[in-house]
């Protein structure tokens, strides 16, 4: 079974009034699932990252493509090394952001080991580095030098930023959780 893939819709004013020509672009077309699509740009142009999952099962992984300046897909769908997993196996890779050419992502492993992750895409060969491990990670973003994310575990809840430059991480709003037993 084909995956949905996904479409992009390029608009231009066609008149006077509010009618617009429409040119639509399939970008993605892979036998898996796709989700979670985000535009990106790096030096060479502009891109899509997306996340696919096997439709059988399996782990997931991020991919992305070019495309050119008016929305068409160009060259191959490349796919984003994984990260070496604690116990052998393949990691469960989920995109969440991609700002000027690099992804951040959430990575899962034998339960309950997340790790957030960041890959540059000016470095291709290079594996994706580390940014931190928690048993429950969520919603990480990029922006320039900064990453940020949400984790949590059994006690406590932690919104925490990661400097790329510096390699330093920080805490920005913890909140401890209590059980009533």
């Amino acid at each position: 079974m084909l995956g949905l893939g996904f479409l992009f819709s390029f608009a231009s004013p066609a008149h006077a009034q509010d009618v617009l020509d429409v040119a639509t672009f399939r970008v993605t077309a892979t036998p898996d699932r796709e989700d979670t699509p985000s535009l990106g740009r790096d030096p060479t142009g502009e891109l899509i990252v997306f996340s696919t999952e096997p439709e059988a099962g399996g782990p997931s992984d991020i991919q992305y493509r070019r495309i050119d300046a008016d929305g068409t897909p160009s060259g191959q769908t490349l796919t984003v090394p994984e990260i070496p997993t604690l116990s052998g196996s393949s990691s469960d890779d989920r995109r969440n952001d991609t700002d000027d050419g690099r992804v951040v992502f959430i990575a899962y492993d034998e339960p309950p080991s997340g790790r957030v992750a960041f890959f540059d895409l000016a470095e291709p060969d290079r594996e994706p580095r580390v940014l931190a491990e928690a048993s429950a990670l969520f919603e990480s973003r990029i922006s320039g030098d900064f990453v940020i994310w949400h984790q949590a575990n059994d006690v406590d809840s932690e919104v925490r930023l990661f400097q790329l430059s510096t390699a330093s991480v920080r805490t920005l709003a913890s909140a401890t959780c209590t059980v009533a037993v």
